[in-house]
C-alpha cells in the first residue's frame, strides 16, 4: 500500500507491506520447559514439538538440538542433538527430552535453548522454533562469619594480620562473587568493605579474608582466599557478611542483603540476638561454636575465644552434619626443675582426628602423686568446659613447676582429664615428672699409713657422698696416680677400675690400694687416687692423697766419756753421736748441747758447750763434739754432766751421752 501527496508533513515511510497468511500449511512450534534441578541425580526435562494441523502423509521431518545458554553442558544438563526426527502423518506432536543434572550450587536459574529446523512434508513451516529450558535453582546460601580476629600484628599476636573467617554451613555450593566482608567500630556508622573473590565454597569449607597487617613480627596468615586493608580494632567491633558490594550505612543497619553480623567486644553498638559476642584479644579470636555449624542468630550464645586458628578455602572441611567421634588423648611431659624460680610443664590434649560439626568440651585438672602441692613441687591447677574447636585437634595445659636445690628422686604428678563430650577418652591421664637437678656431692678421703719394713700394706681410700645415691645410683671410674711414690720404685700396686657404682640408697664406696713395705730410710712418699666421669653426683674433691710414712728412720745415740780431770789446765771430753743407719740423702740435722749434772759450768767443771743445726751427712754415721773439762787440785767425789741431742731432723734420738769427771786429788792430811 503506497502513501502519496502528502501536504504539511515529510514523508519518512510511504510504502506498508501486507502478507497474507497461508493458512493451508501445517506451522511447527516448541514449547517451553522449567523445573526445578535437584540436589543429586538428574530431572528430564520433556520439551513438545507441535504442528497446527495434523502431519500429512510422509509426515513431518525436522532436526532438533539443544544450545547452551547461562545452563551450560555437560554440567547443567546433557546436550543433545537429533537430525530427521518425524511427527508421523496424521500425527499432531513429537516428544523431546533433556536430562538436566541436579547439584547443590546456590546460583541464579539458568537456562538453555531446544530449537528446531529444516522442517519437510506437507509445506510445514516453522513458527516457534526456539523453547527455553529454564531451571529453577532449588539450594539456599546458608553462610556464617566462623572466625572474628583483631588483633593481628600487636604484641603477643599469633599472626600478623587481622582476618575474618567465612563458613558455609549449608548443604549447597555457593560463589561468593558479588558477596563481601563489610566492618565498621564498635560504635561507629562508617564501613568499610572488602570484597570476595569469585570461589565456589562447598559445603563444610572455610574462606579466609585477610585484612590490615600490625607492627610486629608475628607469622602471616595460611594463604587468604580475599584480602583487604581494613584495620579491625582488637577488642569491640562489627563485621558483616553481605551479599552484594554496596557499602552499608548506620550504626546497625537493617537490610536484607545482610547474611550474618557478628558485633563482638562489651561496647559494640549492633549484634544478633540478646548479646554481644565476648571480646577477643591479642592472642584469642571469637570462634563460632561448632566451627560454625550452629547460628541461633544469637551473638553471646554463638560465639566463645580461643586461640586464632585461621582457615581457608583449602582447610579441611567441617561437615555439620558430624561424623565419627574421635578419640581424645593426653600426652606425658618431663621438665627439669632447676634450682630456684619455675618452670613450665605444657601438656598437650589431643584429638585423633578433628571433630566435624561439634566443639570437643572437658574439664581438666592436676593431682598428687609423689611430687607435692603442699611441699611445692608444683601450683595446682583446675579448669572445666575447656574447649578444642571443632576442626582443630589440639589444647594446651600449661602447670607452673617450682625450682629447688633439695636432693631427691625425680617426682611425678597427674594431669587427669574428666567429663569430655564430643570425644571418647583413650588416655585422660598425663604423667608430669619433675627431674631432680640436684645431687650429691662426691669427695674422696685422704689415706695416711707407714708402710712397714717388709710385705705389704692395705690403704683404704673411701669415696663418699654427701647424701645417699638416688635412683639409678652414681658411676664414676677411679684409678691411681704416681706422684713422689713411684709403681716403678715398688713403692706401691698401680689399679684402675671403671664404671665402678654406689647403689641408689647408699652413700660409700671402698677403693684399696696395696703398699709395699721396705726398709728403706726416705721421706714420706705420696701417690694419688683420682675419680672420673661421675654420674649421678657432682665432684666436690676428686683427689685423694696417699701418704706413705717413712718408718724406717736411723736412731741417734751419744756414747759416755770418763777420764780424770787432772790438777791443771784442760782435759777434752770428745763424745760420739752415732746413728744407727747411714744419713738418707738429706742428711740428718740435730741441735746439741751440754747439760749440768753434779759438773756444773759456773762452779769451773766443765765449759758448757750448745750447738745448732749440727750435721750427719747422707750416707755417714758419726758425728763428733767435745767438751772441755778444767783441772783442779780439789778433793771431791767424782761429777757427771750430760750431752743431749734435740730437734733431731732425719732421725730419731736415742740415748744421752754422760761425761764422768774422774777425781784424781787425794787428801793429806796429817796431826
Amino acid at each position: 500500500m503506497n502513501v502519496t501527496n502528502v501536504n504539511g508533513a515529510s514523508i519518512a515511510d510511504n510504502q506498508g507491506l501486507g502478507t497474507i497468511l497461508n493458512d493451508d500449511s501445517p506451522v511447527l512450534n516448541v514449547n517451553s520447559v522449567s523445573a526445578n534441578e535437584g540436589n543429586s541425580g538428574t530431572t528430564t526435562f520433556a520439551f513438545t514439538v507441535s504442528s497446527t494441523l495434523p502431519a500429512p502423509a510422509g509426515g513431518i521431518a525436522f532436526d532438533i538440538t539443544t544450545q547452551d545458554n547461562t545452563a551450560t553442558a555437560p554440567g547443567d544438563y546433557v546436550a543433545r542433538t537429533l537430525p530427521g526426527q518425524m511427527i508421523p502423518a496424521g500425527q499432531t506432536s513429537y516428544k523431546f527430552n533433556v536430562t538436566v543434572n541436579g547439584d547443590t550450587f546456590v546460583e541464579p536459574d539458568e537456562t538453555f535453548f531446544v530449537k528446531i529446523s529444516n522442517p519437510l512434508g506437507g509445506g510445514a513451516v516453522i513458527g516457534n522454533g526456539q523453547g527455553n529450558g529454564t531451571i529453577l535453582n532449588d539450594d539456599t546460601a546458608v553462610l556464617v562469619i566462623s572466625q572474628v580476629y583483631g588483633g593481628g600484628g600487636n604484641t603477643g599476636a599469633q599472626f600478623k594480620n587481622d582476618f575474618v573467617e567465612v563458613f558455609n554451613r549449608g548443604t549447597a555450593t555457593v560463589n561468593l562473587n558479588g558477596y563481601s566482608v563489610q566492618y565498621a567500630g564498635d560504635t561507629s556508622s562508617t564501613w568499610s568493605k572488602t570484597d570476595l573473590t569469585n570461589v565456589a565454597l562447598a559445603p563444610g569449607a572455610y574462606y579466609l579474608v585477610q585484612e590490615a597487617a600490625g607492627s610486629g613480627s608475628a607469622p602471616g596468615l595460611p594463604t587468604p582466599d580475599a584480602t583487604g586493608t581494613i584495620a579491625m580494632a582488637t577488642s569491640a567491633g562489627k563485621v558483616a557478611l553481605v551479599n552484594n558490594t554496596t557499602l552499608l550505612s548506620g550504626t546497625c543497619p537493617v537490610s536484607s542483603s545482610i547474611i550474618d553480623l557478628a558485633g563482638y567486644g562489651s561496647s559494640a553498638s549492633c549484634f544478633e540476638g540478646a548479646g554481644r559476642a565476648p571480646a577477643p584479644s591479642n592472642t584469642t579470636a571469637d570462634f563460632r561454636k561448632a566451627g560454625g555449624c550452629v547460628d541461633p542468630n544469637d551473638n553471646a550464645a554463638d560465639f566463645f575465644t580461643s586461640p586464632p586458628f585461621p582457615r581457608n578455602s583449602s582447610s579441611p572441611l567441617n561437615s555439620c552434619a558430624g561424623g565419627a567421634t574421635p578419640n581424645l588423648s593426653i600426652n606425658d611431659v618431663t621438665v627439669i626443675e632447676g634450682n630456684s624460680g619455675t618452670i613450665t610443664a605444657t601438656f598437650t590434649v589431643t584429638l585423633s582426628a578433628p571433630a566435624q560439626g561439634t566443639d570437643v568440651t572437658f574439664d581438666i585438672a592436676t593431682q598428687n602423686n609423689t611430687a607435692i602441692t603442699s611441699n611445692s613441687d608444683y601450683v595446682a591447677k583446675g579448669l572445666t568446659n575447656q574447649i578444642i574447636p571443632a576442626g582443630e585437634t589440639t589444647y594446651a595445659f600449661a602447670v607452673i613447676v617450682n625450682g629447688d636445690n633439695t636432693i631427691e628422686p625425680d617426682e611425678t604428678f597427674f594431669v587427669n582429664v574428666t567429663n569430655a563430650a564430643g570425644a571418647t577418652i583413650s588416655d585422660g591421664q598425663g604423667i608430669g615428672t619433675i627431674q631432680n637437678d640436684d645431687l650429691p656431692s662426691l669427695s674422696i678421703g685422704d689415706v695416711s699409713a707407714n708402710e712397714g719394713d717388709s710385705g705389704t700394706t692395705t690403704f683404704h681410700v673411701v669415696v663418699n657422698l654427701s647424701a645417699p645415691a638416688l635412683a639409678g645410683g652414681v658411676t664414676f671410674d677411679i684409678t691411681t696416680q704416681d706422684n713422689t711414690a713411684t709403681v716403678a720404685d715398688n713403692d706401691y700396686v698401680a689399679r684402675n677400675l671403671t664404671n665402678q657404682s654406689i647403689a641408689a640408697g647408699q652413700q660409700t664406696y671402698a677403693f684399696d690400694v696395696t703398699v709395699n713395705g721396705d726398709t728403706n730410710i726416705e721421706s714420706n712418699e705420696t701417690f694419688f687416687v683420682n675419680v672420673a666421669n661421675v654420674s649421678g653426683a657432682n665432684v666436690s674433691d676428686g683427689q685423694a692423697t696417699g701418704t706413705i710414712q717413712n718408718d724406717d728412720s736411723p736412731v741417734l745415740n751419744i756414747n759416755s766419756v770418763s777420764a780424770a780431770e787432772g790438777n791443771s789446765g784442760t782435759t777434752t771430753f770428745t763424745f760420739i753421736v752415732s746413728s744407727t743407719l747411714p744419713a738418707p740423702a738429706s742428711g740428718i740435722t740435730f741441735d746439741i748441747a751440754t747439760v749440768d749434772g753434779t759438773a756444773t759450768s759456773p762452779s769451773g767443771d766443765y765449759v758448757s758447750k750448745s750447738l745448732t743445726n749440727q750435721t750427719i751427712p747422707a750416707g755417714q754415721q758419726i758425728y763428733l763434739f767435745d767438751v772441755t773439762v778444767n783441772g783442779d787440785t780439789l778433793v771431791e767425789p767424782n761429777e757427771t754432766f750430760s750431752v743431749h741431742i734435740t730437734n733431731a731432723s732425719g732421725a730419731s734420738v736415742g740415748t744421752d751421752g754422760t761425761g764422768t769427771i774422774q777425781n784424781d786429788d787425794a787428801a793429806d792430811l796429817r796431826i
